[in-house]
């Protein structure tokens, strides 16, 4: 029996689920289109393609084989599959299942959280996620981003789990197939292996005192998990291409590389109202040979290049990954939202690894959780900022972080007890002037594209 107080946040839990399910929806009805759109342009229409392909003819050959890996669209065929045995629309069957598998995994980490932390964290990160505006849009059509995001989520889930529960291989075995499906639906996922080399890492230093034995059965559990995700590509690869390895053929590092030199960011114009493609261009770039080694010959124009990147990551300028208004008057409330999220989610690790420290002194959760802590967060941050400051950036490139920094703004804004009032005049002052320098770079950013009338 639930007491009165269990049965408020209950209602509150549902309440935000179905606002949240109708905003999902809402953006499901303004991207459906891009789906069945046969536009080169747009990802969503290769990945329903495939998935189509692959319901009909298994691993067959596309005109993507080379770029595209074959966790997503297996998922899509499942789905494409069991709308037909239910007279489904494809597209809805699509949107209500990656939702399904969203907010299943945010239901999961929450009540991890409240088993290892508390009630009031597990329930803070459940309305932080849910609040997550920009991954709706991409859960609502095929697009791997989305998947990609619920997919961190559940390593997060099995993560705390195993801090209250502790390693055993059967987990550490799980943790590398999610992680192999998580670069199988997005190669640039790649920055995620630092997880569990920080995580095992951590184990080898707390047991230095032996149970060497451990750590090699948990090495290997981890590796067979991933090997075993990522082995059906393996063989596509081999098969079609006679290349032995789990990464696209296509050399998508390398393109993605030149990308980044030539342009800060792209979008994709479905307005029909000029071209499809939306190009940032570096203003930076002095026609030098734009692979890498530009950044180390340039190394002051590197830096300012790999800011950008990362800055127009996080700075949405448009809801939507299809763009069919390219002068949206909800600009500014992104603006806003997105860089509260990023500012107060940089504080929200500072004051979590804290709010954590103290608690391990009052016993009350386990030593070294605030090492585990931060040690985790910055490997993903780290891997990401590398990953995404040397290429020509999306917004849906930023999402994993998005989902990252959400809770910690959260925490930072609403979870974390400010010793005094001082400091958080201070820190609100701070993000004040933030504000300023952020609208100034987001402004030159944005002015790099040349919109068309209309």
């Amino acid at each position: 029996m639930l007491n009165n107080s269990a049965s408020k946040i209950l209602l509150l839990k549902s309440a935000v689920l179905l606002m949240a399910i109708g905003f999902a929806y809402f953006a499901f009805t303004q991207q459906y289109r891009a789906i069945f759109d046969p536009c080169n342009c747009a990802d969503a229409y290769a990945y329903t393609k495939i998935g189509q392909l692959y319901a009909e003819h298994g691993f067959a050959l596309h005109e993507w084989s080379k770029l595209r890996l074959y966790a997503y669209p297996l998922f899509i065929a499942a789905v494409d599959i069991a709308a037909s045995w239910l007279a489904v629309d494809q597209g809805i069957a699509l949107f209500a299942v990656q939702l399904a598998v969203y907010f299943s995994a945010v239901i999961l980490l929450s009540g991890n959280l409240t088993k290892l932390v508390s009630l009031r964290v597990g329930n803070l990160v459940f309305f932080a996620l849910t609040a997550n505006v920009f991954l709706y849009p991409y859960l609502a059509i095929s697009l791997s981003d989305g998947m990609s995001v619920s997919l961190l989520i559940f390593i997060a889930a099995l993560i705390v789990h195993m801090q209250s529960s502790g390693l055993s291989a059967a987990r550490v075995f799980l943790m590398g197939v999610l992680l192999g499906l998580g670069i199988m639906v997005r190669p640039a996922n790649l920055y995620w292996l630092a997880m569990p080399v920080v995580l095992l890492g951590l184990f080898a230093w707390s047991e230095r005192q032996g149970r060497g034995w451990h750590l090699l059965r948990f090495g290997a559990a981890l590796l067979l998990g991933f090997f075993l995700a990522v082995l059906p590509q393996i063989i596509i690869n081999y098969h079609f291409f006679d290349e032995l390895t789990f990464l696209p053929v296509f050399k998508l590092g390398s393109f993605q590389i030149r990308s980044g030199i030539l342009m800060i960011k792209y979008g994709t114009n479905m307005t029909g109202n000029g071209p499809p493609a939306m190009v940032y261009p570096n203003i930076w770039f002095n026609n030098a040979v734009p692979d890498l080694s530009w950044y180390f010959l340039h190394p002051w124009l590197g830096v300012r290049t790999m800011f950008l990147h990362l800055f127009s990551a996080l700075d949405f300028d448009y809801l939507f990954c299809y763009i069919y208004d390219l002068r949206p008057k909800y600009r500014p409330v992104l603006f806003l939202y997105s860089q509260t999220v990023l500012f107060w989610g940089v504080v929200g690790f500072f004051a979590a690894a804290r709010d954590i420290r103290v608690w391990e002194q009052r016993g009350g959760t386990k030593p070294r959780a605030s090492v585990v802590f931060m040690a985790l967060l910055l490997a993903a941050v780290l891997g990401w900022c590398a990953v995404t400051s040397i290429s020509a950036v999306e917004n849906r490139f930023s999402l994993p972080m998005v989902a990252i920094l959400l809770p910690l703004a959260a925490w930072a804004l609403i979870g974390h007890r400010w010793e005094n009032r001082r400091s958080l005049i201070l820190y609100g002052s701070l993000f004040c002037c933030y504000l300023i320098f952020a609208a100034w770079v987001s402004y030159t950013i944005s002015s790099l594209v040349v919109l068309p009338n209309g």
